[in-house]
């Protein structure tokens, strides 16, 4: 415990968190640059290199980060979403009941990177999946079941009209031909 009653953690990852409310105890996630502060809250976090996804599911909390032009403050039925790469840094909406589905089996997205799609594949999927820079931005709303991972990226290549390339021990997402 730091002063004050204050907890600090590192996270990089995925991690669900329900942390019963109180006023005199906070936790501090730092997460690359990202520091995620809660008193009370169930959320779901990803931290990898340079990118961080937080959805709230109850509470509330609040993200800084020298990269941020001020404090960020999630609550219940919100997203936080920072993808380096696509230059991305965006709050949207979440259904409550969405927040740490992939605990139950589903992978959820609302207007997601596909980069980001692809990133939480690979976690389940047993070949590696990469995507083509041109595409890697195009979004993706729908659920993913996740069973033992081997039909995620025939899943989502159906669903968004894509060609599923073999390169190397992977394969890569592009846009089909002429799409």
């Amino acid at each position: 415990m730091g002063k004050g009653g204050v907890r600090e953690m590192t996270l990089k990852g995925t991690a669900w968190f329900d942390i019963p409310h109180n006023p005199s105890r906070t936790l501090v996630i730092h997460a690359g640059d990202f520091r995620v502060t809660d008193i009370g809250t169930k959320f779901e976090m990803d931290s990898t290199d340079h990118n961080l996804r937080v959805a709230i599911a109850e509470g509330a909390v609040s993200i800084a980060s020298d990269s941020l032009p001020q404090p960020v403050r999630l609550k219940a039925g919100q997203r936080f979403m920072t993808v380096a790469d696509l230059d991305i840094a965006e709050i949207g909406p979440v259904d409550p009941r969405d927040v740490g589905s992939w605990r139950q089996g589903r992978l959820v997205y609302q207007n997601a990177p596909l980069s980001l799609v692809a990133a939480d594949i690979n976690r389940y999927a047993p070949t590696k999946v990469s995507v083509d820079p041109a595409i890697a931005g195009r979004r993706f709303s729908g659920v993913l079941s996740i069973g033992d991972g081997s039909a995620l990226v025939g899943n989502l290549q159906q669903f968004m009209g894509l060609s599923a390339r073999k390169q190397g021990d992977g394969v890569r997402l592009a846009a089909r031909d002429g799409r």
